[in-house]
Parts: structure tokens; sequence; C-alpha cells
């Protein structure tokens, strides 16, 4: 075989020669489902039939129906060349014949009203040997056919042949040699038995019979069957023969317990057609004895790997209590391979008892014809013992991963808690601790003034108490304010930042310092989250120069980078000595919420030089919208300004 299944208008034409006499030889086309057996394809076949010396013409499906044959002028013989030519178009097959010696030439047409739309092409005999040369195929045309029409005569709509006709029309004129006709005579005159009545015969002497069936299995003995029962043909004379065929066997009976062999046999093909169904049987059935030697099908579970043992692809099956066997040859591939343990198949092949084979250790086996007789009715099933193993492990596992997962989360709450104390810690050292600061100040300096200078007036005390009262009010606000953090960002801090920081100095200074603000770079908006942090930072900054530094002047600087800025607040003050081991808790916040944010923070000092504070944070991406309205504030917006002392 060869092509494709989608060739519809072919035309194929090859030299054609026969080795013997007696069978046909021929070319297939338009062919489908090709199967092992006689006739076990669907599609079209023309040859040449040596017994009639005529050209035929017809259409397999897995049975045979032909037109009526076209007569070749001298006939059709052994080792002659003949060119064959097929053309089919649409539903016409044209067949032409010629004797590449005498030239003589045959036609004939076929035609079906629904026929086969397409297949392959190949090479086909029956019955004989065949040389095939000068094979050449190509597309065909109307033309081409109607050329072989006009010359061509055939029937519409083929009738099937029966097997008996077949018999009386293909070996009618069947001319052996001499010896072999005589033989063949003489064991005609043997009965004629049916095969299920074979292993009733006495064992003591063994009868010769004729027996005739059809061919079920070729391999590794012919087994035969007809409607009664079966039997194996131990090393027969005759041709070569195929699944399918019809056969006459002349032999001594051998019965065995469940059916029957022949030995000493002659063997000759009376027929042609497809193999016999296979009879729907249970193991329990099969082992019984009754389908010994028969063409059976049946199902199991393969219990282990197919494993190779004597040549053959071993599978070990069980069903419904019954272990077999089924045997296919290693020589045709490993297909079977692949099978599954625990695989639900159906299998078709001949039922084998005999000890020969089963050893007596299983009741029965099965001989496989090809790797299309077993068929996968069910995958092994999921819950084996290693899926259930793997289950128990998963939910093991899934089960660890959520207590774990439960354990981190726990874990995180604490974390963040303890962050959200810490935070508060230093939201209230910033505000309240600095403001009771300063009033504790304020009334110690009150005290000690009223103990070094007893002659304190009223108005003196009245003055400092006012300042006092002053400071527990700013104090109630620090407090307030840093309330409205906890909860949500305060209105201030959605304002101007430099401008909140330049007048919280302003505050507190007393407007003795004068006060810088400058932006550099292109302005950008960040968020609420990170302008309080700035804002806090700013404040804390604020308090240590004016506390510690006593400074002429601060400048606020924001200057702005393409995807981060840098918030400078540099004072001129005595400085101090900045090193990590110098630092207080109020610079440990501020390099905590620094962290918050994502950014970092760079204090540079040193005695007499003044300080400089960094706190360099990264920025959101803007999209076109915000890159337009940014651009129309900057042409607003001053860049840089000073606010006055008073």
């Amino acid at each position: 075989m060869s092509g494709s299944l989608d060739w519809k208008n072919v035309a194929l034409s090859a030299d054609v020669r026969l080795d013997q006499s007696g069978g046909d030889a021929g070319l297939m086309i338009r062919s489908n489902n090709e199967d092992l057996g006689v006739d076990a394809y669907n599609g079209y076949y023309a040859g040449l039939r040596s017994l009639e010396g005529t050209l035929i013409a017809g259409r397999s499906n897995y049975n045979w129906s032909e037109v009526s044959p076209a007569s070749l002028p001298g006939g059709v013989h052994e080792h002659v060349w003949y060119h064959l030519q097929l053309v089919m178009y649409g539903c016409r097959l044209g067949a032409s014949a010629e004797n590449l010696s005498t030239h003589q030439t045959a036609f004939l047409l076929l035609q079906e009203d629904k026929c086969v739309p397409s297949g392959r092409i190949g090479l086909r005999s029956l019955s004989t040997g065949g040389q095939w040369r000068n094979v050449f195929v190509a597309q065909s045309t109307e033309a081409q056919l109607d050329a072989i029409a006009a010359r061509a005569g055939g029937e519409r709509n083929p009738q099937p042949l029966t097997t008996e006709a077949t018999y009386a029309k293909h070996f009618s004129h069947y001319e052996p040699i001499e010896p072999v006709e005589h033989e063949w005579d003489a064991q005609l005159r043997a009965p004629s038995m049916h095969l299920g009545d074979l292993a009733g015969l006495r064992r003591d002497a063994p009868p010769r019979v004729l027996v005739r069936g059809v061919v079920t299995l070729t391999e590794p003995d012919i087994y035969i069957e007809d409607s009664t029962g079966g039997a194996m043909i131990k090393h027969p004379q005759g041709p070569s023969v195929n699944v399918g065929e019809g056969v006459e066997v002349s032999g001594e009976v051998h019965p065995l317990l469940y059916s029957a062999q022949l030995t000493q046999s002659s063997l000759r093909i009376i027929s042609t057609g497809t193999p016999a169904p296979p009879l729907s049987v249970t193991p329990w059935q099969a082992a019984s004895g009754a389908y010994d030697a028969r063409f059976i099908e049946t199902q199991g579970h393969l219990m282990h790997e197919v494993h190779s043992e004597n040549g053959y692809q071993v599978l070990d099956l069980t069903e419904g209590g019954e272990a077999f066997r089924a045997l296919y040859p290693e020589r045709y591939g490993q297909a079977l391979h692949s099978l599954r343990v625990n695989s639900l198949v159906r299998l078709r092949g001949v039922c084998v008892l005999g000890t020969a084979y089963t050893q007596d250790l299983i009741p029965f086996l099965i001989f496989l014809r090809s790797s299309d007789d077993v068929q996968v009715l069910q995958g092994p099933p999921w819950w084996t013992p290693w899926h259930l193993a793997f289950v128990a492990f998963f939910t093991v596992f899934l089960a660890c991963s959520i207590q774990l997962s439960y354990f981190r989360f726990r874990q995180w709450q604490k974390d963040a808690i303890s962050r959200e104390r810490e935070r508060i810690a230093h939201d209230i050292h910033d505000t309240m601790a600095q403001s009771f600061a300063g009033i504790g100040y304020q009334i110690q300096g009150l005290r000690t003034s009223i103990i070094r200078n007893a002659t304190v007036s009223r108005e003196e005390i009245a003055h400092e108490l006012a300042s006092t009262s002053d400071l527990v009010s700013r104090c109630h606000a620090d407090a307030s304010h840093t309330i409205e953090m906890l909860g949500a960002a305060s209105p201030e801090e959605a304002g101007d930042l430099l401008g909140m920081l330049a007048e919280r100095t302003y505050k507190l200074s007393g407007g003795n310092i004068r006060v810088y603000k400058e932006e550099q770079g292109t302005v950008r908006p960040f968020s609420l989250r990170i302008r309080a942090v700035l804002f806090h930072i700013g404040q804390e900054a604020i308090s240590n120069a004016i506390t510690h530094g006593l400074p002429a002047t601060i400048r606020f600087t924001v200057r702005y980078e393409k995807r981060s800025a840098t918030m400078m607040i540099v004072d001129d003050g005595r400085g101090f000595d900045a090193t990590p081991e110098g630092e207080g808790f109020g610079i440990l916040g501020m390099r905590h919420r620094v962290r918050d944010i994502g950014g970092s923070l760079e204090i540079l000092s040193a005695p007499g030089v003044g300080t400089r504070v960094d706190v360099t944070f990264p920025l959101p991406r803007l999209d076109l919208v915000q890159r337009l309205m940014l651009h129309g504030l900057l042409h607003r917006r001053p860049r840089a300004s000073i606010i006055p002392e008073s």
C-alpha cells in the first residue's frame, strides 16, 4: 500500500507478471481500512485472472463483488508481462490490460452510485506470486476514462459472489499436475466430517478424514473452524494460506480433550472470503473447553507489564476469577508494550487449551493475529496504592502548609503591632514629649527665679505662668495633631510641605531665625504618607537645630529627580559629632520613618560647621494628564522664597 487516503481521481498503471497459474494479480485503488485477511479492505481492485484468462474488476468491502470479466485474447499465462492500467474518475473505474508480447488488449468498466470517495493505491495478488514494474501514478482526467469506457463493457451495481459460486467459478478449470491430482483423488475417498465431531473419534486408530473450514490463524500453527467447532492442522502439504480463505484438508485425526488436530495432512484452497466473526464469550466459558480452537472475543484486566517470552509478547490477564494469557508474535512489533497495568482490554484471537502451550498453569490462552486484535476499553483506575500514598502525602503537606501560613500570619500580626507601637512612640516623642520638655524648662526657670530672687513680683510670676500656659496649649495642640495622624492625614499635611516647615521654624524660634525654602527640578506630587513622614522628620530636625545648634538661618530644599526626590534641611548652627554611637532616640526615629517609605537618611555635621539632613525617597510615575497639570502649575508657582524675620 502507498499514497494518501485523500487521493480521489487517480490514474494507476504498472507491468504485471504472474509467477503461477491458478490465481490473479493486479492493482488496488481508493483503498481504506486494510486489515489482515483476504479482501479485508474497502476499495477497488482490477487484475488478471489466469484460470479464465480474463481481466477482472470489482469492489471489496470485507467481501468481494465484481462485474462481468472481460476475456483477454490469447489468455493470461504465467511468466508473461502484461501492462495494466486503472483510471478512477468520480464513481467510475476503467481498466485496461495489454499483452506486451502480442499487444492483445481487453477493457472493462465499473460504476457505482455510492462509491468509495478516496483512498490509497496498492499491489495485490491472490493464490499466486506476482511481479510488478514501472508502477506509475498520476492525476486522472475524464477524457482518459471516456477513452477506456468507449471500448469497454460492464455492469452497473455489481452483485456479490457466494462462496460456492466462487469455488465453482475459480476452481472448475483447475489443472494440477498428475501426481498431485492422483493423490488428492485418493484423499477425497476419505469420509467427510464436521470439525466439531472430530473430538469424539476413537483415539487408538486415528482415521483419515476430509474436513472443510475457514482459516482463522496461520501462526504458530494453522487453525480452521466451521459452524460446529475448530481444529489445528499440523504442517500440512499444499500452498500457503491466509486468514479468511476457505480450505479443504485431508489428514489423520488425533482427538484432543476438547478439539482435534490433523497430521500427515494435505490442504488446498477452495474459496476466498473474509475472516469469520469472533464468538463473544466470557473467560469462564473459554476455560470450559467448549471453544477450544475457535476464534473468540473476550475481555480481561492486564495484571502485569507486557513482557517477551520465547519470541512472543505475553499479556497476563484476569477476569471473573479466571487468569489467562494472550500471545502476539514479537517480530510483528512492540505495539502492545504500551499497554498499562490494570487496563481493561478486549481481545480477539484463537482460544487454545492444549497443555503444550498452557503447561497446566493457566486454563487457556489466546493467540492474537494482529495488534488491532487488542482494544483498550478502559484505562487503569486512578486509585492505585501509589496514587493513594501521593494523596495522603499531599494532604499532610497541605495541612502543614496551612498551619505554617497561620503561624506566619500571627507572627506578621505581632510584628505589625510592634512596628505600629514603635511608630506611635516616635510620634509622641516628636510632638508631646518635646512640648512637655518645653513646659518643664519653663516651670524650672520660674522655680529658679523664685528661689534666687524672693522679691519677684506677682506681675513677673503671672507673666511666666502665662508663657507656661501657652506651652500647655501648644502641647495640647500637638497631642491632638498626633491623634489625628494616627487615624488619617491632617489637612495641614496635604498643603505646602516647605511652607509648613518654615512656619514651624518661625514659631519655635520666636522669629529669630531666618528661613529659606526652595524647590529644584520638575515638581512631582507625592502621597500623604510620604508628606507626613517628611513633615515629622523636618520637625525633629528643626527642634534639634533650635535646641542644640542655635542657628541664625535654616534652609529647606526639595530637589526632584526623574524617579526620586531629596529633601535637604541645612542650618548654620554649632553642629555636632555625627557618629552612629552618638545618635539619640530622635535620630533613630527619623531613620525608622525613612525606612517605612523606602528611602534613606544621611546626616552630615561637625562641631562649628552646622548640620545638613538629607532625606532621599522614591517618587511614583506620572501619567500624561498629571504631567500636563504639573506643567501648568510650574508657570504659576514661585520656585524659591524667603520667610521674613517678623
